[in-house]
């Protein structure tokens, strides 16, 4: 099976549902920027970050992530306040040395009987949109 959801409908939905502007642009076959605004004296000034899938096992997914320098005090502390904001959901996001984020979708109640079901094979990134490949399970 294989589903492809564009980078301006996830947009729109983060817009609407997190009141948080973001962009997705490809940056080479491996590798998806995402960058958000940040407004700093009076300047807006982009934050982005690129991040590629690594592998994916079962419904756990392994991001690797690259930036301008010291992204890593932007990333390691956004996900701390993650798990301080949700810690009923602290499984579902953690870091891994050689900046690896882990993202443990069995985690998402809505998403637990789709992984009953299904296996997820692949996460790519196109042009303009992801492509997500999985099997049903038999």
């Amino acid at each position: 099976m294989v589903v492809s959801i564009s980078y301006r409908e996830v947009e729109q939905y983060i817009t609407h549902h997190f009141q948080r502007e973001i962009t997705f642009k490809l940056e080479n076959s491996s590798q998806l920027n995402i960058a958000t605004p940040l407004k700093v004296l009076g300047f807006t000034k982009y934050i982005s970050i690129n991040v590629g899938v690594v592998k994916i096992e079962n419904a756990k997914i392994f991001l690797t992530y690259s930036g301008k320098l010291g992204i890593d005090l932007l990333v390691n502390p956004t996900i701390a306040f993650f798990r301080r904001l949700l810690p009923e959901k602290a499984n579902f996001i953690r870091t891994d040395t050689g900046n690896v984020i882990e993202l443990n979708l069995q985690e998402i109640d809505e998403l637990q009987s789709v992984f009953e079901k299904m296996d997820l094979q692949s996460i790519t990134f196109e042009e303009n949109s992801f492509h997500i490949e999985a099997d049903l399970k038999s």
